[in-house]
């Protein structure tokens, strides 16, 4: 589902300038999701995708800061803020592909990363406008 998204995103350069970067990173997350869903399918070890995903986390910091330090609209702090927290929910989640860390506290930090990406924007979209925060 998200490779035609990502073409869509590219090809109407919805975002300007930074619509390339912004697609690359949705395509490692896809490329992610779609390789650990393979994997788990099949059930194959995910080992070997653990330190895929703490460079995808890695690269999404990197993310975070160029949205910071460049200066874009306010709204790319809350953008930043949502790439900082997939980092931290990343770097956890190779952690424990590689046998590092604990289940359930993985589980809760992508539980509220996942909350904190989509259900908070869903919310201050739905209300009225000029109420909607950093959008």
């Amino acid at each position: 589902m998200w490779w035609p998204f990502l073409i869509a995103m590219i090809s109407n350069e919805g975002l300007g300038p930074i619509t390339n970067f912004v697609a690359g990173l949705a395509g490692m997350y896809a490329f992610f999701f779609m390789v650990l869903g393979i994997l788990e399918i099949f059930s194959l070890p995910k080992k070997s995708l653990g330190g895929i995903t703490i460079l995808i986390g890695w690269l999404t910091f990197a993310y975070a800061l160029f949205w910071l330090l460049n200066g874009l609209k306010i709204s790319w702090a809350y953008h930043a803020s949502i790439a900082f927290v997939w980092f931290v929910a990343m770097n956890l989640a190779g952690l424990l592909m590689q046998g590092r860390m604990n289940e359930k506290l993985v589980g809760w930090v992508v539980t509220f990363a996942a909350l904190y990406t989509f259900a908070i924007p869903a919310i201050l979209w739905s209300l009225p406008a000029g109420m909607q925060g950093p959008f």
